[in-house]
């Protein structure tokens, strides 16, 4: 089965949806929880899920299938990144794959949820992040770096924790130009400008700084009681992740240059995304889905150089059953 997601064959993304699908006929039994999308006041999150569109995102087919369609351009984001940047010997389709079905560890990650949204802008922002590499002049890719991650914590305050991988990115990537580092600077400040300016216009000022971290009930890391399934989903994902850790620096050993530089991000990036984890108020597992971006490119890296290729399928079918158990297990429980 894998080895068909390995080809360089455009047409198996259709199978994509297949997966999309097959991760959310959970909800035909049981409806989504979308109370959670309250607690977000972030205020491009406040726009979207509370304002303009938020009767029809909080519909519970709409969430699903906005999800659905966004993890799929997300995925074959993830494989443009993994395929133009060389990080493995051929092109191939399965990072896409591992994405999607790792954005439905949790099941909040299966609607759309500002965690999800703002990952669209981050995933974007690392593209252009290991672009800077090729060029001389990259003032305008370094500006959108900083734009993007601003606009991702306008959707979810986490976001801004990312600040930190422009700039190891920039500094990894590139050599010392404290012009770059100033524009890097402008493009995560333009946005908050632009929203100071319309705060102030509304005579909304002292707002601003409590909409931006979303700091309304006053408390941080409140409301964390997952059930037993939700303990099984957090430790199995942290483990994941503990072992790809390991394991990565081991198969881009004798990768190009540029490749280790690109896996010694992704893994700041992945470390960054759990801290980032704490700095929510109302606590979400929608967080998850972020996890998703950097583990699918190391497990995609780790499962092209296995020498058996059936050790690559018994993890992709224990993966599979791992996740129907996640989604279906919560009913189980409430029987």
């Amino acid at each position: 089965m894998l080895s068909f997601f390995k080809s360089n064959n455009p047409g198996v993304v259709v199978f994509y949806f297949i997966y999309l699908l097959a991760f959310r006929l959970v909800f035909l039994l049981s409806a989504p929880d979308l109370t959670f999308l309250q607690n977000y006041h972030e205020p491009l999150s406040h726009f979207f899920f509370s304002g303009w569109a938020g009767a029809a995102l909080q519909t519970p087919w709409v969430s699903l299938t906005a999800a659905a369609l966004l993890v799929f351009v997300q995925s074959l984001y993830v494989n443009r990144i993994i395929n133009e940047q060389r990080m493995t010997a051929k092109k191939n389709f399965l990072a896409g794959l591992l994405y999607i079905m790792l954005t439905s560890v949790f099941r909040e990650g299966l609607v759309l949820s500002p965690a999800l949204v703002a990952l669209t802008f981050i995933i974007i922002a690392c593209e252009r992040t290991f672009c800077l590499i090729k060029k001389e002049k990259m003032y305008g890719d370094i500006f959108d770096i900083g734009f993007l991650i601003s606009l991702a914590s306008f959707f979810y305050f986490p976001a801004l924790a990312l600040l930190l991988f422009s700039l190891a990115g920039l500094g990894n990537l590139r050599s010392f130009n404290y012009r770059e580092f100033v524009v890097l600077v402008l493009g995560l400040a333009t946005p908050f400008y632009l929203l100071f300016t319309l705060y102030y216009w509304n005579d909304n000022l002292p707002q601003m700084l409590v909409a931006i971290t979303n700091h309304y009930q006053q408390g941080w890391f409140m409301g964390f009681h997952p059930h037993t399934v939700e303990w099984i989903q957090i430790g199995g994902l942290l483990a994941l992740a503990l072992a790809l850790l390991a394991m990565v620096p081991g198969v881009v050993y004798s990768s190009l240059i540029q490749v280790r530089k690109f896996v010694a991000i992704l893994m700041f990036l992945l470390l960054l995304m759990v801290a980032a984890f704490f700095l929510q108020q109302q606590v979400s597992l929608s967080h998850g889905v972020w996890l998703a971006f950097p583990l699918s490119i190391f497990l995609t890296m780790v499962i092209l150089q296995l020498k058996r290729k059936m050790i690559g399928e018994v993890m992709h079918i224990i993966l599979f059953l791992a996740l129907m158990a996640a989604q279906y297990g919560p009913l189980l429980f409430s029987i």
